[in-house]
């Protein structure tokens, strides 16, 4: 059955749900993150939910390897005048992302906060929703991570995770070693 929010917008009820907010949340994340990197022709592997024991939600998937991403969804409100976002971490998954040799990214998607963030108009669909991300550094994390406003997650952005892969192995651009 589908009810109506006092903003109008429909939600299921209850009855016929069965993740709870925070679960909700969580998979749209990982959707969200899927859906751009999909647009822009790259594919991700998600860690089995619950099973991601590096601390890592998914695998960015370039031809020369792998970028890593952990995913957090929020629906806090960002002040028009912050420049970064703050984002308490675990101690334990900062330990796991030091391990990695390939660049790992913290990437935090925002949803308004109303219960339902994704409105079906009749030419399209219109997600609430933006995301901002950082490369994650172990050796400089101490209890959190620190998310420039600045770096919006769009389908411009692959290309720079991508660059920042290649970097790492040594090679300038595509099939070129430094």
């Amino acid at each position: 059955m589908l009810t109506m929010t006092a903003a109008g917008l429909p939600r299921l009820s209850p009855m016929m749900s069965t993740l709870e907010l925070n679960g909700a949340k969580a998979r749209y994340g990982v959707s969200y993150l899927e859906s751009i990197c999909s647009a822009a022709g790259v594919p991700i592997t998600e860690s089995r939910p619950d099973a991601d024991v590096r601390a890592i939600d998914c695998q960015v998937e370039f031809p020369e390897g792998n970028v890593y991403v952990q995913v957090k969804c929020s629906a806090q409100r960002i002040s028009p005048k912050a420049e970064t976002i703050r984002w308490a971490l675990d101690e334990r998954w900062i330990e796991k992302w030091a391990r990695f040799a390939d660049p790992v990214y913290f990437l935090i998607v925002h949803i308004r906060r109303s219960p339902v963030w994704i409105d079906h108009q009749a030419a399209s669909t219109v997600h609430y929703a933006q995301a901002l991300w950082e490369r994650v550094d172990a050796s400089r994390l101490d209890k959190a991570i620190r998310v420039p406003v600045a770096n919006q997650f769009t389908a411009a952005t692959l290309p720079l995770w991508h660059a920042d892969l290649l970097a790492g192995h040594g090679v300038r651009s595509a099939g070129q070693l430094t």
